[in-house]
């Protein structure tokens, strides 16, 4: 599936306050940065299974890093950090995905070159550890409202003098899985729909604490469109009810209704779904 926001992503920069600057052609610092070794050959970028001591370790490192510079970031993770990190519920993953708010590439410099100088201390994280892939899938704009959105939740991965990492609004972290179980084919991972399952819960558990409040059909969809532009299959929709009743007792996560992909095809979405 084509990503709306990729082709307009290096034409557009956050300033400082956070408001998008309009046809700059200054394109941000994505992490991790393309280097070359000594002999000027490009350093192929690595990726190992890391366990939460060792990312509590490199974001350690890079919290301290950003702190010796006299700063403090912000940033937003998506994906299985948040399950080792924080839900406790995979037992590794592949990196840190995080999306970066209003910062000039000044300050997302720095931020490499932190995470960098981590990795050459641990080089068992592997040098793309720390990555803004995230970001391919969000327009600046979004950015601010997940950031936005993230800090109120206040579901803290990492907490350091330099350094904040925030859970992305489980709605979202939601979506962006079931966006891939979806449309990613081979691509998918077989712990897509457990990790799905878990952010869906929490959603319902942290707006209703009796957790017996089950999703309508039609607020996903809302939630598919505004954040990742596409439908979600009525046959994934009935997978994931399924698989919820079955990982928590027999509670529903969602439920069906009678719109449809079809039906739901045209909706105009204004402002932020569910809110």
């Amino acid at each position: 599936m084509s990503n709306p926001f990729k082709q307009s992503h290096a034409r557009k920069i956050s300033s400082a306050s956070g408001l998008p600057i309009s046809n700059s052609k200054i394109a941000k610092v994505m992490i991790p940065r393309d280097r070359d070794d000594r002999n000027c050959r490009p350093i192929e970028h690595t990726r190992n299974d890391l366990d939460q001591d060792i990312l509590s370790s490199g974001l350690e490192h890079v919290s301290r890093y950003v702190a010796m510079h006299g700063k403090k970031i912000e940033v937003v993770a998506v994906g299985g950090a948040i399950n080792v990190l924080r839900l406790l519920s995979r037992r590794t993953t592949h990196d840190v995905n995080i999306i970066i708010s209003g910062l000039e590439n000044t300050w997302r410099t720095l931020l490499d070159n932190a995470a960098y100088e981590a990795y050459k201390k641990i080089p068992d994280l592997g040098s793309a550890w720390l990555t803004t892939d995230a970001e391919n899938w969000v327009s600046d704009n979004v950015a601010q409202q997940l950031t936005r959105m993230a800090t109120q939740q206040n579901v803290t991965l990492y907490q350091g003098e330099g350094l904040v990492v925030y859970a992305a609004p489980w709605e979202y972290a939601f979506i962006a899985k079931i966006h891939r179980i979806q449309t990613d084919g081979e691509n998918a991972r077989d712990y897509d729909m457990h990790d799905a399952l878990r952010y869906l819960h929490h959603y319902i558990r942290s707006n209703w604490p009796s957790g017996s409040h089950p999703v309508p059909d039609s607020q996903i969809q809302e939630w598919a469109r505004y954040w990742r532009q596409f439908e979600v299959k009525t046959s994934l929709l009935n997978d994931i009810q399924k698989a919820y009743k079955r990982a928590y007792g027999g509670q529903r996560g969602i439920t069906i209704e009678q719109s449809t992909e079809k039906g739901l095809i045209g909706l105009g979405i204004s402002g932020m779904p569910g809110l």
